[in-house]
């Protein structure tokens, strides 16, 4: 076996021994926020395609909800190759959500992060505040338990606020701005 048929096989065997602990580590958050967050309804799942099907290395495990406010919970799970760990995106389809909508990205947050979502709002809050004032239109808000960033699109033909929430160690999008 050349060097080169060695390295393809290792490869291969990795992402098989990857992609169960992967799928595990999202399925386990998408059940968490489920029996935690009400208002969930499932809507899809994506897992990675295995190398021999053509796919680039490095797909991710995705669970997809619908929420009441008109927008999606995503959750992002890695490979543990990569530098960012799994994550909790929460949108909505305006710039400017309802007190009623940060207080369900609150409860998210609680899920993920632990604590309580009354003493988690005031961030999440926060973080939208300063993402409506930054030139790049997003925030960071670090917590001792992890990291919430705030985006706000406002293009014409698509507007919204999206909330991601991660646990501490976790990459983060370049250009954020610190609250």
């Amino acid at each position: 076996m050349t060097s080169s048929a060695r390295l393809i096989a290792a490869f291969v065997v990795l992402i098989f021994q990857v992609l169960p602990s992967l799928a595990d580590e999202c399925d386990e958050i998408a059940g968490r926020l489920a029996a935690n967050v009400p208002g969930l309804t499932f809507k899809a799942r994506y897992d990675p395609k295995p190398p021999s099907a053509g796919i680039e290395p490095g797909q991710i495990v995705e669970v997809h909800y619908q929420h009441r406010f008109g927008g999606t919970i995503e959750i992002f799970c890695y490979p543990t190759t990569y530098s960012m760990m799994p994550v909790v995106t929460a949108d909505t389809d305006t710039v400017y959500p309802t007190a009623e909508f940060l207080q369900f990205v609150a409860k998210l947050a609680a899920a993920e992060l632990g604590g309580e979502w009354k003493a988690l709002l005031p961030s999440v809050s926060r973080c939208h505040r300063v993402a409506l004032k930054s030139r790049s239109n997003s925030a960071d808000v670090e917590l001792k338990s992890g990291l919430i960033h705030c985006i706000v699109y406002r293009e014409p033909d698509f507007k919204k606020a999206q909330f991601e929430i991660s646990k501490p160690n976790r990459s983060r999008h370049s250009g954020s701005q610190r609250p």
